[in-house]
């Protein structure tokens, strides 16, 4: 990757090797990662940024910017890379650590002994700063497990990011390492078998096969997730097995494994701020930041299901303007959105959905309703790159929200699944992760 070298001066080196050996002095009295918990009460167990500084955090196997977060246990050519930009454009000392995880994403009962190898914690070494982009920033890359800490169990992990100088943890995202060969995942993935359903849901009907792996007791120790485009407030987590066999557990349902279809994903594109894009309006510098307007969205819950390729909800970040590097010349863009409504909502908000949301509902994304233009509108800070979303609605003191109120519910809608199968030993004290599999449905 280009400009991606470490530039630290001898005293810059000194101090940071310091706050490095003070905090692994701190970490020796623990006996093991979950004791992050303790030290800021309110990290989360999930995808998570914490400082509003923090932009544009990316988890993905090496190589393939699109891709899940998931390793093969002991598979030493596959690395995940973790980037990120800090908006303050200072250079801080961030380290990383990594808490095991239930099936559940509550921390294991494993000591980090028993699932690492090396140091508790390591510093992030590959950094750089912005070169031509207005809002200044450093940009971080962290690629593991490396030379100097190897992941050793299969299962849910949380990856840390936290500065050292002030004890603060900023990120915390998701991974996961999957047993090698374990078993295989057979999908049967259609419409909706039931005929009130048909024109709306998707069936997820799947069968698991050991390959080099003995399943037992499938109902008590056994349990599959199934997400859609990685979301996690409306996944299956607690499906039962039909039929056992001794070469196959069958997952065939006709309600338990309905998603809703939705819509395909709404779509912005800021890679080249000199031309306007297809859903742009009119883009503009206003006190030195580039602002893109997008034109007006449309509630599509009573219009027809139209077929055009989106990316499931994910984004990329990218750069076309000249042969720059996106790295560290891409630009930082104030994007626009209304929806207009004929009135405000009652007991009810509206909010952005996506990868770029985390999957969450946030308040930083949430849409404020205009009387003048009878119009929810908000705007967001993001990078240079192609992004998909959705408006969810949330009625009030719901956690979960309805994207079907503004974006329709169609069968022909092509999402992608997600299969994570786990299994706990008898004799063991954590879940492991023993099949991994996704898929797209409908495929074109």
């Amino acid at each position: 990757m280009f400009y991606l070298k470490k530039h630290f001066s001898n005293s810059a080196l000194l101090l940071s090797t310091a706050s490095f050996l003070l905090f692994n002095l701190f970490l020796s009295f623990s006996s093991y990662a979950g004791d992050f918990e303790y030290d800021q009460n309110h990290m989360k167990y999930e995808d998570f940024t914490y400082d509003p500084n923090i932009k544009s955090v990316k988890l993905y196997r090496d190589g393939f910017s699109n891709s899940y977060p998931v390793l093969t246990l002991n598979n030493d050519t596959q690395q995940l890379h973790l980037s990120f930009d800090d908006l303050y454009g200072e250079v801080k000392d961030y380290g990383y650590q990594f808490i095991h995880c239930n099936k559940d994403w509550t921390p294991s009962d494993l000591s980090i002994f028993d699932f690492q190898t090396g140091p508790m914690d390591d510093m992030i070494r590959e950094w750089a700063f912005s070169r031509i982009a207005r809002q200044r920033y450093v940009h971080y890359d962290l690629h593991f497990p490396n030379d100097r800490i190897q992941l050793t169990k299969s299962g849910n992990y949380l990856l840390i990011i936290k500065n050292y100088a002030t004890g603060e943890v900023v990120i915390t995202r998701r991974f996961y390492i999957t047993e090698r060969n374990a078993i295989s995942i057979d999908t049967r993935m259609k419409q909706a078998t039931q005929g009130r359903y048909r024109l709306t849901h998707h069936e997820i009907d799947f069968d698991i096969i050991p390959i080099e792996y003995q399943i037992n007791n499938p109902y008590t120790n056994l349990s599959v997730v199934i997400k859609q485009n990685n979301r996690s407030d409306n996944q299956k987590d607690e499906l039962q097995p039909v039929f056992v066999k001794s070469n196959m557990l069958t997952y065939d349902f006709d309600n338990e494994n309905l998603f809703n279809g939705l819509n395909e994903f709404r779509f912005f594109d800021t890679r080249d701020l000199t031309y306007r894009a297809l859903t742009t309006r009119i883009t503009k510098t206003e006190r030195d930041t580039f602002n893109v307007y997008l034109t007006d969205d449309i509630n599509r819950s009573t219009k027809q299901y139209v077929n055009y390729g989106d990316i499931n909800g994910r984004y990329l970040i990218h750069r076309s303007e000249r042969r720059d590097s996106t790295t560290i010349d891409a630009q930082y863009v104030k994007v626009h959105f209304s929806l207009p409504h004929p009135a405000p909502l009652v007991n009810a908000s509206v909010y952005l959905y996506g990868e770029f949301t985390n999957w969450q509902i946030l308040p930083e994304f949430k849409l404020e309703y205009d009387e003048y233009y009878r119009s929810y509108n908000t705007s967001a800070f993001l990078k240079q790159g192609y992004y998909n979303y959705m408006y969810i609605y949330v009625k009030d003191g719901n956690p979960i929200g309805d994207a079907t109120f503004f974006e329709g519910n169609h069968s022909d809608t092509e999402n992608e699944y997600l299969f994570l199968v786990y299994h706990r030993k008898n004799s063991e004290f954590y879940d492991r992760l023993i099949g991994f599999h996704s898929e797209v449905f409908q495929k074109r």
